[in-house]
């Protein structure tokens, strides 16, 4: 009983001693600054999701900042859960990550934000399918039980495959991706060239006999290399097999062995040379071809030449002659391999054609 009578006093102290720091606080800021400054101590729900939670600009400006992004995020929220009552395309609320967010926040109509759900709403869809067959694959049998199959894990494939293109490095054909557009291009369209580069090397990668890609003009702050390296988070590891260069191919390679591969050039390239180092630019543009890469040939006194589609392709009414840049990869692979263009040039989109 004593004890307990002691704790309480203990405690009664302990309150009287923080209710006359609090009060002596309080009488020196104002009822403003003083609402500011627990906005800024206190716990907030959405900081991890923030855009402007660490920009340094005046409190007022700051505190009505990060209201309004709470009010929007709020709204998006029931728009989210509205569609999917309806059964719409939206992804669910625990997918939707910062980075997301951030682009949410920045699309300012709501048609604009219903084509970005269905966008998330495809990715969920995807990663669920994938999980879903992951799971289906694992082997019924425990490990412990004997069996005539080996099991070969994931991360074994990876260590062979990289192997493979530390192979390339040393002994194979080389081929450059050029990285300098990205002023070129608006924000969907880098986010595209970089889903394409990673679909490249990936190719690439699993082709027994790869390329040994070079990634030139690099700029770590463009939006191509940010969304590429989501995409690759290893990818600038000193032991990952990817060539990085922030410097033009001209101070790489001597200049008399480059070949840029456009479409805007007139010569066609009739044969595969392994002696030469092909160029690819590695721009989308979903409005109008720019011959922006012939500026860069004749800049540099380069050669340059194009895929011979027209050649051996009839292409349909009303489709654009351009191919992706993982596709480009695919077709010079197998001419690498076959040096016949009409097997190479079968990863051309059927639908294109006439």
């Amino acid at each position: 009983m004593r004890l307990c009578v002691r704790l309480d006093n203990k405690m009664f102290k302990i309150i009287k001693h923080c209710c006359l720091l609090t009060q002596n606080f309080c009488s020196h800021y104002q009822s403003s600054a003083l609402d500011n400054v627990v906005i800024r101590m206190l716990p907030r729900k959405f900081d991890v999701f923030r855009l402007n939670s660490t920009s340094s600009r005046p409190e007022n400006e700051l505190t009505n900042t990060l209201a309004e992004e709470d009010q929007r995020m709020k709204l998006i929220k029931i728009e989210i859960d509205l569609i999917r009552e309806k059964g719409g395309s939206a992804p669910d609320i625990n997918f939707i990550q910062k980075h997301h967010w951030n682009e949410l926040l920045l699309l300012k109509t709501k048609t604009a934000r219903q084509h970005y759900y269905k966008h998330l709403f495809s990715i969920e869809q995807t990663r669920t399918k994938e999980r879903e067959q992951r799971l289906a694959l694992k082997p019924s049998q425990p490990m412990g039980k004997v069996t005539f199959l080996l099991r070969i894990e994931r991360k074994t494939i990876n260590s062979w495959r990289n192997n493979r293109l530390f192979r390339a490095m040393q002994h194979g054909e080389k081929l450059i991706f050029d990285c300098s557009y990205d002023e070129h291009m608006t924000v969907i369209e880098a986010k595209n060239a970089a889903n394409q580069l990673t679909m490249s090397f990936s190719d690439n990668r699993r082709d027994r006999e790869p390329f040994d890609l070079h990634f030139c003009n690099v700029n770590f702050n463009s939006v191509t290399m940010k969304h590429m390296e989501r995409n690759l988070p290893t990818m600038r590891n000193q032991e990952f097999p990817m060539n990085l260069h922030e410097c033009s191919y001209a101070d790489v390679f001597p200049r008399e062995q480059l070949l840029y591969l456009t479409p805007h050039c007139d010569d066609d390239l009739t044969e595969y040379d392994p002696n030469m180092i092909y160029i690819v630019g590695a721009m989308v543009d979903k409005r109008v071809q720019s011959p922006l890469s012939v500026g860069k040939v004749r800049e540099l006194n380069l050669k340059m030449a194009r895929l011979p589609l027209n050649r051996y392709l009839k292409w349909g009414e009303g489709f654009r002659k351009f191919l992706t840049l993982d596709q480009m990869v695919r077709i010079m692979l197998d001419l690498k391999r076959t040096g016949k263009w009409e097997i190479a040039l079968q990863h051309v989109p059927k639908a294109t054609l006439k």
